[in-house]
């Protein structure tokens, strides 16, 4: 019976030499530069153009503080959706399918039911639709800044919190290849994007 090499920490995590996304600054910049693109399109779209003619108006467009951001509804929408889908991916039936093979030798198992959930998605606002009519889309429509700064925030915590876990693991843990350079500016930012 062969028994399996123990690797180094320096054999498993090789150190990040080239940079993508012009290094640490150009990873900060796309991280930056998207989700204020994102922003200002909302702000500066409108019923009267994109951008709107009358110039006088941009200052009136932008929000004047941090809590117009803020959508409760939105918020407590978005969080639902996310832990609807979750309870998709454990209740439906799906294939388990093994990834590609990781630099210790072993594989992680991935459960495949996308497609299964994406109807179970398409049923329910089929069936919303009906019974409350199509009003009941324009939720989406109505609190689309709310929906947009939930997705950003959700999305900068998880990327945190994912750059965090990396670092922990049974024995050694396994960091990205693209986010292994030391800068923690860098790495995070490379998995954000």
């Amino acid at each position: 019976m062969a028994t399996k090499k123990l690797r180094s920490q320096a054999e498993l995590n090789p150190k990040t030499k080239e940079f993508e996304f012009l290094g640490p600054p150009g990873a900060v910049f796309v991280s930056v530069v998207c989700p204020a693109l994102v922003f200002a399109l909302i702000f500066l779209c409108n019923e009267d153009g994109c951008p709107p003619r009358d110039f006088s108006q941009w200052k009136n467009q932008f929000p004047s503080s941090l809590s117009e951001f803020i959508d409760w509804k939105a918020i407590k929408w978005y969080i639902s959706f996310n832990v609807a889908l979750a309870l998709l991916w454990v209740v439906l039936p799906g294939r388990w399918v093994q990834g590609l093979p990781l630099r210790d030798g072993t594989r992680l198992e991935y459960k495949c039911n996308a497609f299964m959930s994406l109807v179970c998605i398409a049923m329910y606002t089929w069936s919303s639709v009906r019974i409350h009519g199509i009003g009941s889309l324009t939720f989406l429509y109505d609190h689309f800044l709310g929906l947009t700064f939930a997705a950003f925030v959700s999305s900068v915590v998880l990327a945190t919190v994912t750059y965090i876990s990396s670092f922990r693991g049974e024995n050694t843990p396994l960091l990205a290849e693209g986010g292994n350079t030391g800068n923690h500016i860098y790495d995070v930012n490379a998995i954000e994007t």
